[in-house]
């Protein structure tokens, strides 16, 4: 505790609490005062990247411009296969998105959600080889979960690191990104090792019932 002298009468000295500094940090949810003008500021900064990246694209092929532009459209938003494969794509990429734009609200960096994949991918493939009596609307959702809950314990570790022992973020989550990668690889290559296999990390398929098959655009409009 420190004295500080007060100008007031009467008052001639008062204990101002000390402060502590290795106290928790309290996170708290406010809303932006202007929510609408950033987000469209962000949607105007996406659509600049991609005119930028579409006037650029022609030097950096021997190809003509429309042809490049022509098969840019077939192969992504001009064809059902394209739109299929762009799709197939891009939903892994914005749930990533997501998992990284959360924490980064609160200041904090997960850069380890390719290893929360892993572990994820690797929950659902135990299910899956485990299950396999099961119909598919018991093993698909079990999947899920497992998927979500194994993610989940994944980044449990980095965020006990970093309130019980202050270790930064950004360092244990990439390092972990390894971790489960050769995780991944063990079982590939050896309990789930597909027998069949040339040589390589190739696992076992999974069930047929446990798995969503391929996207059809058709039959979702």
């Amino acid at each position: 505790a420190m004295t500080v002298d007060s100008p007031r009468s009467g008052l001639s000295n008062f204990t101002r609490p000390s402060i502590n500094r290795t106290s928790r940090m309290r996170w708290r949810i406010e809303r932006r005062a202007q929510p609408l003008k950033l987000g469209l500021f962000r949607v105007a900064a996406v659509f600049l990247g991609i005119l930028l990246s579409l006037a650029a694209a022609p030097l950096f092929t021997s190809s003509s411009a429309g042809t490049l532009y022509s098969s840019m459209w077939s192969g992504t938003l001009g064809s059902t296969t394209g739109l299929e494969n762009v799709l197939t794509i891009s939903i892994p990429l914005i749930l990533c998105g997501l998992a990284a734009s959360i924490p980064y609200r609160l200041q904090l960096w997960n850069v380890g959600i390719d290893g929360q994949i892993y572990m994820g991918a690797w929950a659902a493939s135990g299910i899956s080889y485990h299950l396999t009596n099961q119909r598919s609307f018991i093993i698909i959702p079990i999947m899920l979960l497992a998927a979500m809950a194994a993610g989940g314990l994944w980044i449990l570790i980095p965020t006990l690191a970093r309130v019980v022992l202050g270790v930064s973020e950004v360092i244990t989550t990439f390092l972990l990104n390894f971790v489960a990668l050769g995780w991944l690889m063990y079982w590939a290559t050896g309990p789930w090792y597909a027998p069949s296999a040339a040589g390589g990390v190739f696992a076992i398929a999974i069930p047929t019932q446990a798995d969503l098959g391929l996207l059809n655009v058709n039959n979702l409009v």
